[in-house]
This record gives C-alpha cells, structure tokens and sequence, in this order.
C-alpha cells in the first residue's frame, strides 16, 4: 500500500506525542544520513516519501533504529533500497518477531548501505573528473545508463543525486548541462532534482540570472501545494539571493507546517533581509533563530558588519551604536558565534584608525573561538 499524505499527517501527530519517549532510545541506524542520500520523489502531489521520512527524522533530532521505525510501522528496508513506496507493515510484537530477526533486518539494511555507498563513488567520480563544463548529452545518457544498469530501481532517485553532487561541488555549468539534457528527453525533472538546481543557481548567482530561478521557483509553486523541508531549505538557498527574496518568508511558514525551520535558512533570509535594508525584520528572524535554540550563521553576522562598515564610511555617526546592538545581542542570549564572523567583528574594531581598537582570540573548541577582549590602546 502505497503510503499517503493523512497517514504520514497520523504518524506525525503519533510522533509529536511520544517524541519525548523517543529521545531516551539509543539508536544505532543513523537514518538522516541516508535518507537524505534517497531522492526518490513520486510522481503525486503532497509530500514525497523519502521526504517525509527525513521530516519525521529532523522533527525530533533523532537517529531511530531499525527496530524504533518498524514499531512506527514503516518498512525501512525500502529506504536502504532505494525503493519509493513504503510498505504498510502489519504491526507485530517483537516476541512474535524475534530477536534474531531484528538483527537480520539490522545486517541486511547495513549491507544494503554498503553497496548504496559504493554506488555513489561513482557520481564523485564523474564531479571530481571535469572541470565546470557542460556535458554533451551523449555523455550524460552513458553515465545515467551505466549507473541504472547496476540498480534499476534508483531511476526515480538518480536525477536527485547528480543534482546534489553538482551543488556540493558548485558546478553550475554541470547541473545545467544534465537539466537540458533531461529536457532533450523530454523528461520532466522531478522535485529533488530541481530545487537542487535552484539551490545551485543561487550558490552560484554570478553565473546563473534571477529569471532562471524566479522561473523554476513559479513551475514548482504550480506543480506542488504543499513542499517538505528540505525542498523549502532548497529553494531558500535560491531565492534569498534574488530580487524576490521576500518569498523566502511564504516557504519559511510552509516550513513550520511540518517541521521547523531550519537554521541555514534563518540565515540566508535574515542575511536577505539586511542586505535590502530591511533592519527590522532581519532582528525579528534573528530573535526567532535564537528562540528555537538555534545559532545565527556566519552569513548573518559577516552581513550586519558589511552594514557597520557602510555607517562608518558614511559618516552618518550610527556606526558604533550598531556595532554595540550585535555585541549586546551576543552577551543577552550567550552566543558562541562562528570564527568568520568574529574575525569579521575584529577587523572592523581594528580598522578604526581614532581608537586603535585590538582584539585578542581565546580558543573555546575546534569549531568556535570568541574575542576575549577588545580594548583601545
């Protein structure tokens, strides 16, 4: 039975109430990493299945096991798989299963992994072995063929992957090459493989135009009413650097139907935000991202110094008050920002030629350092 939007609206609710329970199980099968490797999108409106997955799995920051989702009645060896419908399991007691077979399934859904891993290398290859060109489409149908030919049942998933790969590398003449190509087929690419595209065109915005994205943003309003997660996150990544970045606040609401929003998408509309000069609504989002227990990115700070800087050299006199409304921001709500942004906060005290401002740096982990002071000599 193919699994439907009220069942996955059930299990949902089901979830929230016992998410609580659920925080205290150790789990062993990590099954965001892997779900998010699965694009599997179907041809249906609503929520894709694979996405849906990772929704349950980002809701509650949790790694379930094999046995936890199986008492959730979803068969996760589909997912291993590379499968796109989701079995509707009958429930069993684990006494009427066994012990032993949970362990099987556990082994069998590892090995599954194993093999997905391996089948993956191959589309590093393919990123690492060109430079940002664009592919001939015989070039693109030989790779998509030799790729099905290993697993046929990834035919739904491979456009996603390619995609994902090309933006984690950045090459935009790469993803674009592999959309034409899906176009010369006159095959409709499907949601994973188009937000990708979005996200990438908005990483890459020098190469790419803001038509090109406000076009693919429109196709999916039209095709999809409702979009997961990570499709939003997407999407965000895209639109935030455009004109009508605005709409970046719409997909941030469809985020909280299901889920929370993200704090990479906080930051690249609150970055947005400062950047059109809308002051206001960046600390409103700013206040928000914290409130959720979320640190602000890098992204945002480095844009309100950029802002800092503009003051300053305008001499309008506002510089050092905004300066001191990030600082006061950092010491309310205990913030342990990125080390790009505090290097970008010392360069600004330290390019100020009246107070000769110095900043020294005091190691706190391997990802975040903060000032320890900043005086005038």
């Amino acid at each position: 039975m193919v699994m439907s939007l009220a069942m996955v609206t059930r299990t949902l609710c089901t979830l929230t109430r016992c998410s609580r329970i659920l925080q205290c199980v150790t789990c062993r099968w990590k099954g965001t990493a892997h779900v998010d490797s699965l694009f599997s999108t179907p041809s249906c409106r609503g929520f894709a299945s694979t996405s849906s997955l990772t929704v349950l799995v980002r809701r509650f920051s949790l790694c379930f096991s094999h046995r936890s989702l199986n008492r959730s009645r979803f068969s996760v060896n589909k997912i291993a798989l590379g499968g796109v419908k989701y079995s509707h399991m009958q429930s069993r007691s684990s006494s009427e299963r066994g012990q032993g077979n949970h362990y099987q399934d556990d082994a069998h859904v590892q090995s599954s992994l194993q093999q997905f891993s391996v089948w993956l290398e191959h589309f590093d290859d393919l990123i690492n072995s060109h430079s940002d060109r664009c592919l001939e489409e015989a070039e693109w149908q030989r790779f998509r063929a030799e790729r099905l030919a290993e697993y046929p049942s990834r035919e739904l998933s491979i456009d996603g992957i390619v995609m994902k790969k090309c933006l984690g590398a950045k090459r935009y003449r790469l993803g674009k090459s592999y959309i034409a190509y899906l176009k010369g087929r006159q095959q409709q690419a499907n949601l994973a493989a188009l937000v990708h595209y979005v996200a990438l065109c908005g990483e890459c915005y020098d190469l790419s135009s803001q038509e090109e994205i406000f076009s693919l943003f429109d196709e999916l309003k039209s095709r999809y009413r409702v979009l997961d997660v990570m499709s939003c996150d997407l999407l965000i990544r895209g639109m935030s650097k455009t004109d009508r970045w605005k709409d970046c606040l719409w997909l941030m609401e469809m985020m909280k139907l299901s889920s929370e929003v993200t704090a990479r998408a906080y930051g690249l509309v609150v970055a947005a935000a400062f950047r059109n000069n809308e002051i206001e609504l960046g600390w409103k989002l700013m206040t928000e991202t914290v409130e959720s227990a979320m640190t602000p990115t890098a992204e945002v700070f480095m844009e309100w110094v950029r802002l800092c800087t503009e003051a300053r050299l305008s001499g309008n006199g506002k510089s050092e008050a905004m300066m001191d409304r990030l600082l006061q921001f950092m010491r309310i709500h205990r913030l342990f920002i990125p080390v790009e942004a505090v290097q970008s906060i010392q360069e600004w005290f330290q390019s100020d030629l009246i107070h000769s401002w110095k900043g020294k740096f005091a190691a706190v982990s391997k990802k975040f350092r903060y000032i320890s002071a900043i005086h005038s000599r």
